[in-house]
C-alpha cells in the first residue's frame, strides 16, 4: 500500500471517528443530556520525566479536567500531573500523547460544555443576586416607607403632622392654580379643652384627642386628610370639594362630636363619672391669588368666629372678607 492509499485511509478513519464520536456529543448535548468525551489518551500517556504512566486526576465521574478543577478552587496545580489552570494542550501528560484530530475535538468539546455550564452557573447566581438586591430594595423602600408615614404621623391620634400640613396644602394649592380644582379647608378646635385638662387631668386629655382622631378619621374621605395642627386644634383638607359641601360634613363632625360621652373616674369635679364637650370648626375655600398660610388664616377667622359666636358651631367668613 503506498503512503498516499495510507494517509487517505487513515483521514477517512478520522471521519468516521468525528461522525462516530463527535457529532452524537453535540445532539446528546443540544438534547439536554449528559455530554462528555472520554479521552483515552489521558489515561495512557506517560510523562517523559516519570518512568510510570501518569493519568488524569479528573474526579470520578465528574466529567472535569484538572485544569478545571484547579480553576474552581484556586489551588495550585496537582501534582501528579503538573497541570495548569489553562486547558488540556497545556498539560504535560496531554501533549506528550499527541493526540489525533478527534481527541483535540473532544477535548475543545468538553471545554465548550464546561464553558457553558459555568456561564449558566453564573447567570443563575447574578439571577438570584438580583432577585434577593431586588427583595432587599423592595423591603428598603415599604421601611422607608414605613418610616415617612411615621414621620408624619402624630403619634396621639394617628392623624398627620402640622409638618405633613404644610406640605400638602402647598401641593393642593398648586393643583387648584393649574387645574382651577377646588379645595376646603376646615379648621377645628375642641371647646374648653383647657378646662377639661384642669378638672380631669392631662391624660384624661389626651385620651379625648386620640378618641376624636379616630373619630376624625371615620368621617371623612380616603382622599380627604385630617391633621392635628397642635394642642386641641385640628384641620381637615377637602380636595374637588367646595365650601358648602366642606360645611355640611364638618357640622356631621360636630354632632357627632357633641353626642361621645367619656367615662371618668368619679370625683368631686365629675360626680356621675361622664362628662362631654362640644367642638366649634371655622371652613374657607380656597380663593384665586390665595397662598398657603392665607387659606390658613382665612379657616381661623371663621373659627375664631365660631368661638365669638357661643361655640358648637361651624362658620365661615364671607367672601368680601380680604385676609
Amino acid at each position: 500500500m503506498s503512503v498516499e492509499a495510507h494517509d487517505a485511509g487513515i483521514e477517512q478513519l478520522q471521519i468516521q471517528r468525528v461522525r462516530d464520536e463527535i457529532l452524537p456529543l453535540f445532539a446528546r448535548l443540544a438534547a439536554g443530556e449528559e455530554a462528555f468525551f472520554d479521552n483515552p489518551y489521558l489515561g495512557r500517556s506517560r510523562d517523559p520525566l516519570r518512568p510510570e504512566p501518569v493519568m488524569c486526576s479528573v474526579g470520578g465521574g465528574s466529567n472535569e479536567r484538572c485544569w478545571q478543577q484547579v480553576r474552581e478552587s484556586r489551588r495550585r496545580p496537582h501534582p501528579e500531573t503538573l497541570c495548569f489552570p489553562v486547558d488540556c494542550s497545556a498539560c504535560p501528560v496531554y501533549k506528550d500523547a499527541r493526540p489525533s484530530i478527534v481527541e483535540e475535538l473532544g477535548e475543545e468539546f468538553n471545554n465548550m460544555v464546561y464553558l457553558l455550564r459555568r456561564n449558566e452557573e453564573q447567570v443563575r447566581s447574578a439571577m438570584k443576586f438580583t432577585r434577593d438586591l431586588a427583595g432587599s430594595l423592595e423591603d428598603l423602600d415599604l421601611e422607608n416607607h414605613r418610616i415617612r408615614e411615621e414621620m408624619n404621623i402624630d403619634p396621639l391620634t394617628g392623624l398627620f403632622n402640622r409638618r405633613f400640613l404644610d406640605e400638602s396644602l402647598e401641593n393642593e394649592i398648586q393643583r387648584c392654580q393649574h387645574r382651577r380644582r377646588h379645595l376646603s379647608l376646615l379648621m377645628l378646635d375642641i371647646d374648653h379643652f383647657k378646662t377639661w385638662n384642669d378638672l380631669h387631668g392631662h391624660l384624661e386629655g389626651d385620651r379625648m384627642l386620640a378618641r376624636f382622631g379616630k373619630l376624625l378619621r371615620a368621617s371623612i374621605r380616603d382622599y380627604d386628610r385630617a391633621f392635628r395642627f397642635g394642642g386641641e386644634e385640628f384641620v381637615v383638607l377637602f380636595p374637588d370639594t367646595g365650601l358648602e359641601d366642606a360645611r355640611a360634613v364638618a357640622d356631621r363632625i360636630r354632632l357627632r362630636f357633641e353626642q361621645l360621652v367619656f367615662t371618668l373616674p368619679v370625683s368631686r369635679n365629675c360626680p356621675e363619672g361622664r362628662d362631654s364637650r362640644t367642638i366649634s370648626g371655622g371652613v374657607a375655600d380656597y380663593r384665586d391669588g390665595l397662598g398657603a398660610m392665607e387659606l390658613l388664616e382665612l379657616a381661623d377667622q371663621a373659627l375664631y368666629c365660631a368661638k365669638s359666636s357661643g361655640r358648637n358651631r361651624i362658620e365661615n367668613v364671607p367672601l368680601h372678607v380680604v385676609v
